[in-house]
């Protein structure tokens, strides 16, 4: 009976393996895109230097913020997750 008590979550693991997925997904395109931004000021010799400076580091801050944010968010699906499954297996030992 011990694993008799097991509750579906509606597939809430698959959507995390999803999430991270699409997560690395999005580090990938928005690392290709920082690089190629970071990489404006070689292109166009140092001239831009002046007018871009600014919006780069704002970029980069906004960057940072925002990966963070959503790692934040992915890892907190999952320790939801595995809180359910904690709930779970609690409830199967009151059970037995």
């Amino acid at each position: 009976m011990g694993d008799a008590f097991y509750v579906s979550h509606n597939k809430y693991a698959e959507v995390n393996v999803a999430l991270k997925a699409q997560l690395q997904k999005m580090d990938t395109i928005m690392g290709d895109l920082n690089g190629t931004l970071s990489r404006i000021e070689i292109a166009s010799g140092g001239k831009a230097t002046p007018l871009w400076e600014h919006l780069q580091q704002t970029w980069n801050r906004s960057y940072e913020e925002m990966t963070q944010m959503l790692r934040m968010h992915v890892d907190s699906s999952l320790i939801v997750a595995e809180t359910f499954l904690h709930g779970d297996d609690a409830g199967a030992r009151v059970m037995t």
